[in-house]
C-alpha cells in the first residue's frame, strides 16, 4: 500500500477523480471540497493535506484534511485507512477526527487514536441517500421559491439554527454561510404567506447536486413543509440535468430518516463523524 501526497488540489483531482467519481455519492463531500479549493478558494485555517492510496498501481482511497476541520476521506479498504493513519503519523499530522464513509472513517481514527495513545468514538452517524426519481409527496399548502436578497437575514438566522440543533462542531460561522447560499443562489424556501422551511443546494458538482441543510423551524414543523420543499427541489435540480440528488441524515432523527424515502431517496452508505480522543 502506498500513500502519495498530491502537492495541488489539481494534481489531486488528476490522480483520484476516477476513483472519486464511480461512487459520486459517498464521495460527495470529498469531490465537492477539492473542487472548491482547485477553484481557488480557501477552505480551512492552514495549507491541505492531500492523500492518495494506492495499491498495485489501483487508487484505492483518498483523503483531504484542511484544518482545523476533520479528516475528509474516500471509501476505502480497511488496509488502506490504517496504511493513510500511519503516514499521518509519520508526517506529525494530528487531526481532530475524519468524516466520510464510515468503513473508512472508523478504522483510520482508531489506528491514528492508537498511535497517539487516545481513543476515537463517534461523534455523528449518518446516512448517505441518492434519488433519481421523485415520488410526489402529498399535497402541501404553499409553494417552492429561490431565496432572494430580502431573505439573506431569516436564512442566516435559520443556518445558525441549524448549527445549533445540530450540534455541529464546525468552525464556519454559520450565519455567513446562510448569507453567503442566498448570494449565490443556492436557497430555496417552501412560502406559506411567508417563508417556513428552507433547503439549500450544495456548490457545482460534476454529475449530482446535494441538498442540505434542510431546516423548519419548531413551530412549523410536522405539516409536510420540508417534505414539499425537498421533492419540488429535488425536481428542479433533476430537470435542470443533474442525474440523481443527495443528501446526508442524521441517524439519530428518525423524522427525516423517514421522509426522505417517500419522495424517493434510498440510502447508500453509513456515514461517520469521528473524534479522536487525544492522549498527546
Amino acid at each position: 500500500m502506498i500513500v502519495e501526497r498530491p502537492e495541488t488540489a489539481e494534481r489531486f483531482l488528476l490522480k483520484v477523480a476516477g476513483f472519486l467519481l464511480r461512487d459520486e455519492v459517498a464521495h460527495n463531500l470529498i469531490i465537492g471540497i477539492s473542487r472548491r479549493l482547485a477553484a481557488g478558494l480557501r477552505v480551512g485555517h492552514a495549507p491541505p493535506l492531500f492523500a492518495a492510496i494506492a495499491e498495485r498501481g489501483q487508487v484505492v482511497g483518498a483523503a483531504l484534511w484542511t484544518p482545523p476541520w476533520r479528516v475528509v476521506v474516500s471509501l476505502m479498504p480497511p488496509s488502506a485507512a490504517v496504511a493513510l493513519a500511519e503516514a499521518m503519523h509519520a508526517w506529525r499530522m494530528w487531526p481532530a477526527g475524519a468524516v466520510g464513509p464510515t468503513e473508512s472513517a472508523r478504522p483510520l481514527c482508531e489506528r491514528l487514536a492508537v498511535l497517539a495513545g487516545g481513543q476515537a468514538r463517534i461523534a455523528r452517524a449518518m446516512r448517505a441517500f441518492e434519488l433519481r426519481r421523485v415520488s410526489p409527496p402529498p399535497p402541501t399548502p404553499g409553494f417552492c421559491r429561490r431565496a432572494d436578497l430580502s431573505d439573506a437575514a431569516l436564512v442566516a438566522g435559520w443556518y445558525a439554527d441549524f448549527w445549533a440543533d445540530a450540534q455541529l462542531n464546525d468552525p464556519t460561522d454559520p450565519r455567513e454561510a446562510g448569507a453567503s447560499a442566498v448570494r449565490e443562489g443556492r436557497v430555496f424556501l417552501w412560502d406559506q404567506r411567508g417563508p417556513v422551511s428552507m433547503a439549500a443546494v450544495g456548490r457545482s458538482k460534476p454529475g449530482g447536486a446535494s441538498l442540505g441543510p434542510v431546516f423548519t423551524p419548531t413551530a412549523r414543523r410536522r405539516r409536510g413543509y420540508a417534505t414539499a420543499l425537498v421533492a419540488a427541489v429535488s425536481e428542479l435540480l433533476l430537470a435542470d440535468g443533474h442525474p440523481f440528488c443527495c443528501l446526508l441524515t442524521d441517524l439519530a432523527n428518525p423524522v427525516s430518516n423517514a421522509i426522505y424515502p417517500r419522495i424517493g431517496y434510498r440510502p447508500v452508505c453509513d456515514f461517520a463523524e469521528m473524534d479522536i480522543v487525544s492522549g498527546r
